[in-house]
């Protein structure tokens, strides 16, 4: 995608980069990450391919969401082995558990594991893209050593008197020191960086953005 090119592919950060603007940009103080889960729901009476993503604990709350059961996911299970956690999309618990005010603490099936409910998102959240199911996004040493796989999207939220222009230029600085440093794996990587606050449940959670990456043009 050319810079500024609308249609870009928004799960495209790689974790190596990340974990470097997470360390030096100064104008965010809150970083989640996503990646696509295609989840297969079994244990039901049909078995039905859900839009699933694994996100980075503080995903919710960085987005201003509470969920309306249980919680959010907590840092401890960010890591291989600890994931098997799930919060379910207001309207999968309703259309295939029957808005069952005790779900959280028992267990789905997923991709044909076992994941325990921790939550239940609000009515009409589906961020982002129809999501109806989360779990956590546990990344490995090796995951976060990997600058050449683009597999996540980034959501960052505004630290406090800072505007989306100073963040737009300070990433766009740190970019442009790892093109000259990787070139063989971000010579011709762009930082994407854009408002995304509409449609969230609270309108108090202040600024925060979209950020992406993206092959430019040569």
């Amino acid at each position: 995608s050319a810079p500024g090119e609308s249609l870009i592919d928004r799960e495209n950060v790689a974790a190596a980069d990340l974990r470097e603007w997470q360390e030096q940009v100064t104008t965010i103080d809150r970083w989640a990450l996503y990646s696509w889960w295609d989840a297969n729901l079994s244990g039901v009476d049909v078995p039905e391919q859900v839009a699933g993503f694994r996100v980075s604990p503080g995903y919710f709350s960085l987005l201003g969401v509470r969920p309306v059961l249980g919680r959010e996911f907590v840092d401890d299970e960010a890591q291989p082995g600890r994931d098997r956690r799930v919060v379910l999309g207001h309207a999968l618990w309703t259309r295939r558990f029957a808005a069952n005010p005790e779900i959280v603490g028992t267990a789905v099936r997923l991709d044909g594991e076992s994941f325990e409910v921790v939550g239940v998102a609000p009515p009409g959240f589906s961020v982002p893209d129809g999501a109806e199911v989360w779990a956590p996004a546990a990344l490995s040493d090796e995951n976060w050593q990997n600058r050449r796989a683009g597999d996540y999207g980034v959501y960052a939220h505004l630290r406090d008197g800072e505007s989306v222009a100073r963040a737009r230029a300070e990433l766009t600085a740190i970019v442009d020191t790892q093109r000259r440093d990787h070139p063989d794996t971000n010579a011709n990587r762009i930082a994407v960086v854009a408002p995304f606050t509409k449609g969230m449940a609270d309108p108090g959670a202040g600024p925060f953005l979209g950020i992406w990456q993206a092959a430019a043009l040569l």
